[in-house]
C-alpha cells in the first residue's frame, strides 16, 4: 500500500497547483505549473503530452494528454510512470473555503514500473529532502486539506524488477476504485489484477486514517485478498 500512497501523494501535487490557478489560467498554463512543481518536488522530469483541457460546467476539472514521470537516473528500463490520460475534478465551494475536495480521479491506462537496483537501491523513493511524502514542506503546519470522492484507474500494468534477485514480476489489467471522503478519515479501496500464469487477484480494504498512512505514520487497516487458489485476511496496524 505505501506505494499507492507515494503515487496518490503526487496527483495531490498535480491537484493542489490546478485549484490555486483553475479560475485564472488556461489550462495549458496551469499543466505546466503543476509539472514544475511536481519536478521540484520529486526530482524526477514529468512530461505532459497533447492538449490540456479546463472544464467549468457541469464539473469543475482538468483533463491532460499523455502523462509521464522519469524514472531514477540510475535505471535504464524507462519511464517510472505512464498514462494516456489523467482527468480530475475539484469541488468548487470546498476550494472557495480553502480545501481541495476531489470529486473524480481517472487514470486511463496508466503503467507503473517498480524498481530495485543490485545494491538495494529504489525508485519508489520519491522526494527530496525537506519535502514530506504529501508534498508539503517538512515542519508545515498546514497540512493539505484533501479529500477523494472517488478515484478511479483502469487499463492498468505493473512491473517490478529486482536486480538482485533477477525477478521480473508484471501484473496486467490492474483497475482500482477507491474513495475517500474526508481528509483525516477513513477510506476504501478495491484493487485487482491478473499475474502471469495465474487466476485474477483482488484486494480490497479499509484504512481507518489515509492521511496519516500517506505521511508515514500508523494506522488501522483491513484488508482482504481473494484469488482462485483461496484467500487471505488481515486486520490491524499498517504502515509506519
Amino acid at each position: 500500500m505505501k506505494w499507492l500512497m507515494r503515487i496518490l501523494g503526487l496527483l495531490v501535487l498535480f491537484v493542489a497547483v490546478f485549484a490555486v490557478g483553475v479560475l485564472m489560467l488556461p489550462g495549458d498554463r496551469i499543466a505546466q505549473v503543476a509539472v514544475d512543481q511536481i519536478r521540484a518536488q520529486t526530482g524526477r522530469e514529468v512530461v505532459l503530452k497533447g492538449k490540456t483541457k479546463v472544464s467549468y460546467y457541469p464539473v469543475l476539472g482538468v483533463s491532460t494528454g499523455a502523462l509521464e514521470i522519469a524514472n531514477a537516473d540510475w535505471s535504464e528500463a524507462g519511464p517510472f510512470v505512464v498514462a494516456d490520460s489523467l482527468k480530475v475534478g475539484v469541488d468548487l465551494m470546498s476550494l472557495i473555503g480553502g480545501d481541495v475536495k476531489i470529486t473524480g480521479l481517472e487514470a486511463v491506462n496508466p503503467s507503473l514500473l517498480f524498481e530495485k537496483a543490485a545494491d538495494g537501491r529504489v525508485n519508489w523513493q520519491l522526494g527530496v529532502e525537506g519535502v514530506a511524502p504529501s508534498g508539503r514542506p517538512s515542519g508545515a503546519s498546514n497540512a493539505l486539506a484533501l479529500s477523494l470522492d472517488r478515484a478511479l484507474i483502469s487499463g492498468g500494468r505493473l512491473r517490478y524488477l529486482d536486480h538482485a534477485s533477477g525477478s521480473d514480476l508484471r501484473v496486467d489489467d490492474v483497475a482500482l476504485d477507491m474513495r475517500w471522503p474526508e481528509y483525516r478519515g477513513g477510506a476504501t479501496f478495491a484493487l485487482s489484477g491478473r499475474m502471469q500464469g495465474a487466476s485474477r487477484l483482488t484486494v480490497s480494504g479499509e484504512v481507518s486514517d489515509l492521511a496519516a498512512l500517506i505521511e508515514g505514520e500508523e494506522t488501522q487497516g483491513k484488508i482482504e485478498a481473494r484469488a482462485d487458489g483461496g484467500s487471505v485476511d488481515f486486520q490491524g496496524r499498517i504502515g509506519g
